[in-house]
């Protein structure tokens, strides 16, 4: 962000929707960063990005995940979950330890996805595939869960895959995100269904670079 450096946002370049092609491709995001350029401030900068990454969405969405992974092992969020005994796997030739996670307790909410709940209370759950060498996260699954005065045990609303590869730069960067969403089965109160599915594929990351060659003509004497 230009206003505040230090927040990363997503921006995904919107090519096709339902098979058919949309947008301006570069051209839009090229646009787009001119048009925060004329921001005045940080909110505003939010709203156009936020304004842009829902102009072809379809009922559903899911951002931030690519850029902030894992919340639960971030050091100030630490506080506000609990985890639980580590337990090992073989993996892909790998050795691995998955380490579950939840946090303390439910939060009561107003979040669009349990509009169709009484009385909302929300947490989450989750596991993360370590590394047992270097500790690196190689997948992540978190569940967003949800109880309200019809559903008395934890149900869940939203879960994220989130697979992870290695790529030239050293670090371990996302392969897969599959981010499922559920709700309310309106002939039946007390259970859930699969309403949405997002599934973001992506190929090799790459890093920009410019260069250019410049010569300084000799002065004649």
């Amino acid at each position: 962000m230009q206003t505040n450096s230090d927040v990363v946002v997503e921006f995904r370049i919107t090519r096709e929707v339902d098979g058919k092609p949309v947008g301006k491709g570069e051209k839009q995001a090229i646009e787009l960063i001119e048009n925060l350029a004329k921001s005045k401030n940080f909110e505003q900068e939010v709203k156009r990005l936020r304004e842009e990454n829902l102009k072809y969405t379809l009922t559903y969405y899911r951002w931030g995940i690519t850029l902030r992974p894992v919340p639960a092992v971030q050091k100030e969020m630490q506080p506000a979950y609990v985890f639980s005994q580590i337990q090992p796997e073989r993996q892909g030739g790998r050795d691995m330890m998955i380490l579950p996670y939840q946090t303390r307790g439910t939060s009561l909410s107003t979040y669009e996805l349990v509009r169709h709940f009484t009385n909302p209370e929300i947490g989450e759950r989750g596991r993360i595939w370590l590394d047992a060498e270097d500790f690196r996260v190689w997948r992540w699954e978190s569940e967003r869960t949800v109880v309200d005065q019809d559903i008395t045990s934890a149900a869940v609303y939203m879960r994220d895959e989130i697979e992870y590869v290695t790529n030239p730069f050293g670090i371990l960067v996302p392969k897969k995100i599959v981010t499922s969403f559920f709700d309310k089965n309106e002939a039946d109160n007390l259970s859930l269904r699969l309403t949405g599915r997002i599934t973001y594929t992506y190929d090799e990351f790459k890093r920009f670079e410019v260069k250019s060659d410049s010569e300084v003509p000799k002065l004649r004497s």
